[in-house]
């Protein structure tokens, strides 16, 4: 609560013509489930908006909105590259990626920013993602690849390496028929399994998404077998 209203006011000094708002939600049992939810609406007073002369984005706003706006291009153009990473070193790359950032730059504006704001932001963000756009380097990255390699390991098998982490590596693996069967057998709606890895080897915990599973450890199991688990 005090950390809220402490970005709230500082928030409200910006802009008071806002409104900020704050969800709490505390679960009161388990099974069944329960929770209970507080919104806060935190508003600025009459007083305090009748004395600000003229309205701004805060630049902590303006500068994510921009990100955010560089960000969305760049997957977008990395999507309609099949899964390659978009390399911004060409002029015309550029030029496309400056394009596709202003578009998102509008589409944010229109759903984060006041109405009587968004002219005056459009302008400042779009210059804000074009200067973000322009310092992008083309790096190398085998990302696309990293995961073909894993789903060529899973295929044979084997539990594929998807990446490192500084704390140990994460695994990919698609579960057997007969492990999915074994699943909708054993399958029970309790809550307090929520929290169990699904299976472990050695050290290292698997937890099921679908049809798959993830896995995170410090031990090397590129080697080991789907069977395993």
């Amino acid at each position: 609560m005090q950390e809220c209203i402490l970005n709230a006011v500082q928030q409200l000094n910006a802009d008071p013509f806002i409104a900020v708002w704050y969800a709490f939600t505390e679960i009161q049992n388990i099974d069944p489930i329960e929770v209970s939810v507080i919104f806060l609406e935190l508003t600025a007073s009459s007083g305090t908006k009748d004395s600000k002369k003229c309205r701004f984005l805060p630049e902590a706003l303006r500068k994510g909105l921009a990100e955010r706006a560089v960000s969305s291009a760049t997957a977008s153009l990395e999507d309609s590259a099949h899964g390659q990473l978009f390399s911004a070193s060409a002029n015309r790359q550029k030029e496309q990626l400056f394009d596709v950032a202003a578009e998102e730059s509008r589409r944010l504006i229109r759903t984060t920013v006041p109405e009587t704001l968004q002219a005056d932001a459009l302008d400042s963000i779009a210059k804000e993602a074009k200067k973000i756009a322009a310092k992008l380097k083309a790096s190398p990255s085998d990302e696309g690849k990293r995961l073909e390699a894993a789903k060529k390991m899973v295929a044979e098998g084997r539990l594929g390496t998807l990446r490192s982490t500084p704390s140990g590596t994460l695994y990919l693996v698609d579960l057997t028929e007969e492990q999915l069967a074994k699943i909708e057998r054993r399958w029970e709606p309790n809550w307090r399994s929520a929290t169990n890895p699904w299976a472990k080897i050695d050290d290292t915990e698997f937890w099921r998404c679908s049809s798959a599973a993830v896995g995170h450890g410090i031990a090397d199991l590129g080697w080991r077998s789907v069977q395993e688990l």
